[in-house]
């Protein structure tokens, strides 16, 4: 069977470019803001999304796709000018910014930067970094992936702390009970591993066995020290398999 399909080609369809508004004036009795203006560095030839600006005010990161770029999406960066305007915007460079998307930036406090990225070796999609501004050259080192739990090999994106600094949400799209993208929040815990390698049958401490301890995203190689202990600390929530082995025994292994 054959059909026809008939296409409306007298529409005119344009992609709209996004903007940031910056809202001010805000009327504590009604509880609204009573004046938005644009982002002075707005445009109409490309997107300009995802403002953050750092806790003393000065510094404002978002992201564009504005042209002479890295590619793709970048991040960049305006300092605050005397008289309350901002700075024209720099590209956070290539250490930051790559040929993939580098989307959705924050500050964890006025140096720190965190963005997400899919340029970057990552865990797969959209992972989140962070990188330490240097700021007398402005300018950043090579960033660091925050890996697992807040990593995944779906896209996360949006990360944001909270103001006691011990906990961080983020948005997500791995798989979930509800479908598409979820808020989570990680509450920054410590959890340690202590194991005392002793022979069989006489709890002798044996000193030197080799330690082998691997979950789904961390494995780690080491040697137990005198008395036979290891101590480490681990991701709470994992579960974990030991191996010990010494020449001369039998190796052991547990979860």
């Amino acid at each position: 069977e054959r059909k026809t399909i008939a296409i409306d080609a007298s529409r005119n369809y344009k992609f709209v470019e996004l903007g940031i508004m910056i809202a001010s004036a805000y009327d504590s009795l009604k509880k609204v803001f009573r004046r938005a203006r644009p982002f002075e560095h707005n445009s109409k030839d490309y997107s300009v999304v995802h403002p953050a600006i750092s806790p003393n005010g000065e510094l404002l990161a978002f992201s564009s796709n504005m042209p002479r770029g890295q590619g793709g999406s970048d991040i960049y960066i305006c300092r605050k000018t005397k008289d309350g305007h901002w700075s024209r915007p720099q590209n956070a460079g290539s250490t930051i910014n790559t040929d993939g998307e580098e989307v959705f930036p924050s500050w964890l406090n006025n140096e720190t930067l965190c963005f997400s990225s899919d340029g970057h070796d990552g865990l797969g999609g959209l992972d989140v970094f962070r990188a330490v501004r240097y700021s007398k050259t402005n300018s950043f080192p090579q960033p660091v992936n925050l890996d697992y739990p807040l990593n995944s090999s779906y896209d996360d994106v949006s990360l944001a702390i909270n103001d006691s600094l011990n906990g961080v949400w983020l948005s997500s799209n791995r798989p979930a009970s509800k479908a598409g993208d979820n808020i989570y929040y990680y509450r920054h815990s410590r959890a340690y591993i202590a194991v005392n390698v002793v022979e069989s049958g006489n709890a002798v401490p044996l000193q030197g066995a080799a330690i082998t301890i691997q979950s789904d995203h961390q494995t780690a190689d080491a040697y137990t020290s005198e008395g036979g202990a290891y101590f480490s600390r681990i991701w709470p929530g994992e579960k974990y398999t030991i191996t010990a082995a010494k020449e001369g025994f039998r190796p052991q292994t547990h979860t």
